[in-house]
């Protein structure tokens, strides 16, 4: 491996989100965050800290009233050592929960779809396709008409997850993918009963973007572009598994991705196709355009959900019981789950909670999440899946300089 790749390449981006030329305040407590984030990630490199799992590279944004707005590039993006750039493309991963679900509920608004409607209403094959296997519960009949769409974004459709799709690097039509799904045996018997028992399940937000289909007669692509993507001007950010991927064409500033190997040394793997993860994890984004989404999503201006429709989402209810069997908790779920959107507590950002996903693909991870009361964005995308550490590398880069405890 080049020895560049031991090298941090860090550049900074200021603004304010609102475009406005930022103050000097916010220009020097900005460079001193980046500053001190680029020191954390160097000396990361030089000790050869977190048991050799050295980043390759990384870009942190980040956004609060003290700071404006800037984007930290770190590393490499490629094997040949291009740098890191800052609107660099990731494969998103499970945050491309936040995309689907915020689509189902705009399309709510519009009043095309219900979010307490069974999903037979909009996927009747589906509904019919499950059943419960006691049939019963508490002298109620459960079966897939039991399902409400507001269960597919909440974990609670009682859906088994689907077998790990890692490795998969050719296009699978999303009309197969139900049929993939079912054909697992025991896969028609839920595992749950709706909206009472909690499974974490990638097939639940899969489900909701046939029915994004279904109600507009568009591709799931073309509604999250016309809804959120071209209004907000995310031109960094596009659903990539409805068609054949082409980095050309769809994502040309994708990063490499990378994993370790058995002799500790970074390696590039091949493209893992998001297409066999359409609607649960198929977006390809960049750190700003997401932290913006987030924004847009939940600062309380109405860009894209009424305040309704942001309380509804974030409605993270503790009462559920979890479902039988396997139950996959998703990185950071520590306050709760709403409707495609986890809740977090972030003391290093500041109070209140903070409302985001996590999302770990082969070769990539990132985490974002924005919080209301802190009027606080932070975003953070890698082309390697050493997600934790790092995240918690950057919030020590910004917590040390709020706190005043960060070294010269």
């Amino acid at each position: 491996m080049r020895a560049v790749l031991a090298l941090a390449v860090a550049g900074l981006v200021l603004c304010l989100a609102s475009g406005q030329t930022p103050s000097d305040a916010q220009t020097e407590l900005a460079t001193k965050i980046r500053s001190n984030v680029v020191r954390l990630w160097n000396a990361t490199w030089a000790q050869g800290a977190l048991d050799g799992q050295a980043p390759l590279g990384a870009v942190f944004y980040f956004s609060s009233p003290a700071a404006g707005e800037l984007t930290i590039p770190l590393g490499n993006a490629t094997l040949q050592g291009s740098p890191m750039q800052p609107y660099s493309q990731f494969l998103a991963a499970s945050q491309s929960k936040i995309f689907t679900s915020a689509t189902v509920l705009m399309l709510a608004e519009q009043g095309k779809v219900g979010l307490n409607d069974s999903i037979a209403k909009y996927l009747p094959v589906v509904a019919a396709d499950l059943t419960y296997p006691n049939r019963t519960a508490d002298g109620q009949v459960i079966n897939g008409s039991s399902i409400e769409v507001q269960d597919l974004l909440r974990h609670t459709a009682g859906l088994h997850e689907r077998p790990d799709p890692d490795g998969n690097t050719q296009f699978v039509p999303h009309s197969q993918l139900w049929a993939r799904y079912f054909a697992i045996p025991g896969n028609n018997l839920m595992i749950g009963i709706p909206g009472k028992d909690r499974s974490y399940s990638d097939e639940g937000a899969q489900l909701a973007a046939y029915i994004i289909q279904n109600v507009t007669g568009q591709s799931l692509k073309q509604v999250i572009a016309d809804l959120i993507t071209k209004p907000l001007g995310l031109n960094s950010t596009v659903e990539g598994g409805d068609v054949p991927f082409s980095k050309a064409a769809i994502a040309p500033n994708l990063t490499d991705a990378f994993l370790r190997n058995t002799n500790n040394a970074s390696s590039r793997i091949p493209f893992y196709d998001p297409s066999v993860d359409w609607g649960t994890a198929s977006m390809i984004s960049a750190a700003p355009d997401t932290g913006h989404f987030l924004q847009a999503l939940f600062d309380g201006r109405g860009r894209l959900l009424t305040d309704a429709s942001v309380a509804r989402m974030t409605d993270f209810e503790e009462d559920f019981e979890e479902a039988d069997g396997d139950v996959k908790n998703p990185p950071f779920i520590e306050d709760g789950y709403g409707l495609g959107v986890q809740g977090f507590e972030v003391p290093e950002l500041g109070p209140g909670i903070f409302w985001g996903h996590a999302g770990v693909d082969p070769g990539y991870s990132s985490f974002a999440c924005y919080g209301r009361e802190a009027n606080t964005t932070f975003a953070l995308f890698l082309n390697n899946e050493n997600l934790e550490p790092i995240r918690n590398l950057m919030l020590d880069g910004v917590a040390e300089v709020l706190n005043g405890t960060a070294t010269a």
